[in-house]
């Protein structure tokens, strides 16, 4: 029996190996929250997913371009500008503007073209809702393309739907993968999950719409689970940021899905 165990071991390995090999994972960047910024810009803080993920897939380079306080989500006085730089909720702290900073880096050459695009927050945008008051409203644009002011996209929807097709078009053989939220003691599971929902929904959007977009559902898949993080810190220091046992946990799923994802295009 145990050598049974081990060969299916050695098996799942080989194949996870190989597709990696096959695919190339490549130049990573990942755009979030304080989740992904605990890890450091270069991914190697001990309680950041990201650290885990990259030790996990060894890619070429893996950045990290997350802020504390970052949400998908921008307000009517949100600018674009990869320069001011905050850690809490703030009118440019969001997701429109690391994307930015990404694309001058990129113009820059200091930053490899990406072949993987992380993008994971919104717990903030569910968190701070009073904040962002227009968060689960319907579609308001027209279009979406790179000359949309941010400050128009005021929507989960329109965020979400603007950012990823402006990253597909500048990085057309970049796999673009989105992070949902997962449970913490700040916000309800109900909420979790009802942006979590809203998120597959939109990449589900996206993909008919020729910018193909995966989702990992972190509120699924993650150990996380708020009420056991309210008796007694099992994954998180806080409650609602990851811990190192959380992190190594979180880094793992990410990179099993990932391989997963890629996978799927042999």
């Amino acid at each position: 029996m145990k050598k049974l165990i081990f060969l299916i071991a050695l098996l799942l390995t080989f194949q996870m190996g190989w597709a990696q090999k096959e695919q190339g994972l490549g130049h990573v960047v990942i755009l979030g929250d304080s989740e992904t910024w605990i890890g450091g810009d270069k991914c190697t803080g001990e309680r950041g997913w990201s650290t885990w993920f990259a030790k996990e897939t060894k890619p070429a380079s893996c950045r990290s371009y997350a802020r504390s306080g970052a949400t998908w989500t921008c307000t009517e006085n949100t600018k674009e500008t990869i320069e001011e730089y905050s850690e809490k909720l703030s009118d440019n702290n969001v997701i429109y503007n690391q994307m930015q900073r990404l694309n001058m880096a990129c113009l820059l050459g200091e930053q490899p073209l990406p072949d993987v695009i992380f993008i994971a927050a919104g717990t903030n945008d569910a968190w701070f809702s009073k904040k962002r008051p227009r968060l689960y409203d319907a579609k308001q644009l027209a279009e979406y393309n790179a000359t949309v002011a941010p400050s128009r996209l005021q929507t989960l929807t329109d965020a979400f739907l603007c950012i990823t097709r402006i990253l597909s078009e500048r990085y057309p053989n970049a796999r673009i993968v989105v992070l949902t939220p997962f449970q913490c003691i700040r916000v309800s599971d109900a909420e979790i999950g009802r942006i979590g929902d809203l998120m597959e929904q939109l990449a589900q959007t996206a993909t008919k719409d020729n910018i193909p977009v995966d989702i990992i559902r972190m509120d699924k898949l993650s150990p996380v689970k708020s009420r056991i993080e309210r008796a007694q810190r099992q994954y998180t220091y806080d409650g609602v940021h990851t811990n190192k046992a959380g992190a190594m946990k979180h880094g793992n799923i990410v990179a099993t899905e990932l391989i997963h994802i890629l996978a799927t295009d042999k």
